[in-house]
């Protein structure tokens, strides 16, 4: 049979068609039901005559004996490909105007389904805009869909309920389909159906309480969803429309420039003129992109950023790029001569030539870094330097990295120079997580810089989580155990080391902590399983950012935004997919992508927050503040079930809930449905986040949050605050 098949488009899901009974439990569902003979039956042990099975690449039984809602069977469906549709149809077209809403039972099988459920007014074409259900697994959940949510139709031929995850799932169930009359009103029917035992609600799994009325820790979102942008993704690269909508739509965290190790060797003068430039460091390679290419991405996406100095250059040579961002033309601070012989003039000769070159105004850089992993220099470096090492630097010794030595100068130096054109600016070092790695190398960083007397902005570090890991086949659960749970303990630990070490060498100031490079692993020749592309790494990333955020370190940085992927493994580090063995590139987004995405709307504040579930194994969950009237929860479930859990925000009374979810099939996937859409556009426009009505559920609500996925939920609130008599006043905030 040939049949018209759409595409999943989320809407705004008025429905929720996951919410359950409010913190009761009981052996049977007591659902909101109409009983009125006025409904028409579509399905009730079996099709009503004339509708008739018009499916596509799908397998439908419609008198399945188990499991049943009610009555002696159900409708089973298995769908055999990727948007695979089960439709019914009826040679009579339906007048809509007689009822108000479409009803059905549905039953997933495990991991929960995902459907787009939308009419048609005839046989080949009048297809409805899709609403999104998301069913739980082994539950039976009620769904009722409007009509007005469908386009308010004024005749219904068919009704289709499609794959929306682009993936075979597995087989579900659907009982007692039925138009709802237009007149009817709900009643509660408290006794029937009762369903079989197995059709029961999920159980609630754990509480997960808020307290909106707690002292709120304040953070720079920016800075915590941040990510690096290396010089060898060049300027036709950094051109594409693709990658800056898919850049923009993961939010406006800041990029590091201009990328890890390659920074050590980037001499930004000679890249940005196209040719070496006396007396100034080479370009490492001719293709670079230019600071010019990078503000010009930088803007386009309306990202703040950060840029890691060369320490092979001299101060003076840092001063002027500190100049050519931030410096205005007419800026006559006195830069002056290195120790090369190259006069580097004053500050407004970079910001003229960054004028010449389009940019008349400043782009203002606030975080500098001083060199990138500097204690991992090449074996020929310095004596101090270990055999695999990979940075081209001129030292490993962390005290010679601050004071400086054998004509090279150090942090001090460089932070004089560069604060000298702009006094505002932050220069960091870069150390090591754990006092003694490397042969003491943060150690002696904090020894003599505290001797000296000597100032450092900020403390960056590079935790790798996994330098070695093995391939982890399907058969291997427990490898994705381990780097599921591992965020939970990592982030602590790095912090109280940190802490430590800042305690017993340095000066006992407080100090931030910036963490400009994480992932998975650093190691993607390694990766043979190519985890770094696949959905555990997605949750991990999703995790990560939380524990980094909740054990105060002042920002995280992604690496990286876009790398290439590994040639020999096909493993790949970054968010957005390149190839650079092929002739176009699809910045495919990849799984670690979306969890920046649902972080970039969390919020700029945390909140307290407690949850009877295992953040390790089960649900780890984060809250905050969207907005003044807005609460944040993020949570990432790592297991393979849905987790029912009971909300409580304490100190508002909630009325409505916006909510995004980011889910995959399993562990190994590597493409993930957002808000129910397997591929939206890059700006995500056709996968808005749905609105789940929750004031009529006082003091609490239930959500289900499905397997192996990330959800943000943003509620919306009004405050509670007393009045002059001591009573309470609800106070709404309408800002959305």
């Amino acid at each position: 049979m040939q049949t018209k098949r759409f595409q999943p488009r989320a809407l705004l899901v008025l429905v929720a068609a996951v919410l359950f009974a409010l913190l009761v439990v009981t052996a049977r569902t007591v659902p909101h039901s109409y009983a009125d003979d006025a409904d028409l039956t579509v399905y009730a042990d079996a099709l009503a005559p004339g509708w008739e099975d018009w499916s596509w690449d799908s397998a439908v039984d419609v008198a399945n004996a188990a499991p049943v809602y009610s009555g002696a069977a159900s409708i089973a469906v298995t769908y055999d490909a990727a948007w695979a549709g089960f439709s019914l149809r009826t040679p009579d077209l339906i007048d809509a105007h007689a009822y108000q809403s479409i009803e059905f039972l549905i039953y997933a099988g495990d991991g929960g389904a995902q459907l787009d459920f939308a009419i048609q007014t005839d046989d080949v074409g009048g297809l409805s805009d899709a609403v999104t259900v998301h069913a739980p697994a082994n539950a039976w959940t009620q769904v009722r869909i409007a009509l007005t949510d469908l386009g308010d139709p004024g005749v219904i031929q068919r009704l289709n309920w499609q794959d929306a995850t682009g993936a075979v799932q597995p087989t579900f169930y659907l009982d007692d389909i039925r138009f709802i009359d237009v007149n009817a009103t709900p009643t509660l029917v408290a006794d029937t159906p009762t369903p079989t035992p197995v059709a029961t609600e999920a159980p609630i799994a754990g509480h997960i309480t808020i307290d909106a009325r707690a002292a709120d820790t304040p953070f720079d979102a920016a800075n915590m969803t941040g990510t690096n942008l290396a010089a060898w993704i060049n300027a036709p690269l950094m051109a594409s429309d693709t990658l800056r909508a898919r850049t923009m739509a993961a939010g406006n965290g800041l990029v590091r420039i201009p990328g890890g190790a390659w920074s050590q060797e980037y001499g930004w003068l000679s890249c940005e003129m196209g040719n070496d430039v006396a007396g100034a460091h080479p370009c490492r390679e001719p293709s670079d992109a230019r600071l010019t290419d990078f503000l010009d991405f930088l803007r386009a996406t309306n990202r703040p950023a950060m840029y890691t100095i060369n320490i092979n250059t001299t101060p003076q040579e840092a001063a002027a790029v500190v100049a050519f961002f931030n410096a205005t033309e007419n800026d006559d601070t006195v830069i002056g001569v290195d120790s090369r012989g190259m006069d580097w003039r004053t500050a407004g000769t970079w910001a003229s030539l960054r004028a010449e070159r389009g940019f008349p105004e400043p782009f203002y850089i606030h975080y500098w870094d001083f060199g990138n992993e500097t204690y991992g220099g090449v074996p020929d470096a310095h004596p101090s330097c270990q055999e695999f090492g990979w940075e081209a630097v001129w030292t490993c010794d962390g005290g010679e990295y601050i004071d400086g030595a054998d004509g090279h100068a150090g942090y001090l130096a460089f932070r004089a120079a560069m604060r000298a054109v702009d006094p505002t600016i932050a220069v960091g070092v870069v150390g090591y997580h754990t006092a003694d790695g490397y042969d003491g190398w943060t150690r002696d960083l904090l020894t003599t810089l505290k001797a000296s007397g000597g100032v450092m902005d900020f403390f960056t570090v590079h935790p790798y989580t996994f330098d070695f890991f093995p391939s982890a086949p399907p058969s291997n659960p427990a490898t994705y155990a381990e780097f599921l749970a591992r965020p939970q303990t990592q982030w602590r630990e790095i912090r109280q080391a940190l802490d430590a070490a800042f305690a017993e060498y340095g000066d006992g100031d407080a100090v931030p902590v910036w963490v400009t490079e994480y992932n998975l692993t650093a190691s993607s020749n390694k990766d043979t399983d190519q985890l770094t592309t696949r959905w555990v790494t997605g949750l991990f990333m999703a995790d990560t950012v939380g524990q980094i955020l909740s054990n105060g370190f002042a920002g995280a940085l992604q690496w990286d935004l876009v790398n290439g992927q590994d040639q020999g493994t096909g493993a790949d580090l970054a968010m957005l997919r390149l190839d650079f063995n092929e002739a176009t590139h699809d910045f495919a987004r990849r799984a670690q992508y979306w969890p920046y995405v649902l972080w970039s709307r969390f919020g700029d504040v945390l909140l307290p927050v407690t949850s009877g579930f295992d953040p390790a194994t089960e649900l780890s969950v984060y809250a905050g503040r969207a907005e003044d009237n807005v609460v944040s929860l993020l949570a990432v479930n790592k297991s393979g079930a849905p987790l029912a859990a009971v909300i409580d925000v304490q100190g508002v009374t909630m009325m409505e809930a916006l909510v995004d979810t980011a889910q995959a099939a399993d562990l190994r996937a590597t493409t993930v449905s957002f808000n129910g859409v397997a591929d939206p556009a890059d700006d995500l426009s056709d996968a808005p986040f749905a609105v789940v009505d929750i004031a009529a559920q006082p003091g609490a609500f239930v959500r289900t949050f499905p397997a192996y996925s990330v959800t943000l939920l943003r509620i919306i609130t009004t405050r509670e605050e007393p009045d002059p008599e001591g009573h309470a006043v609800f106070l709404p905030h309408l800002a959305r």
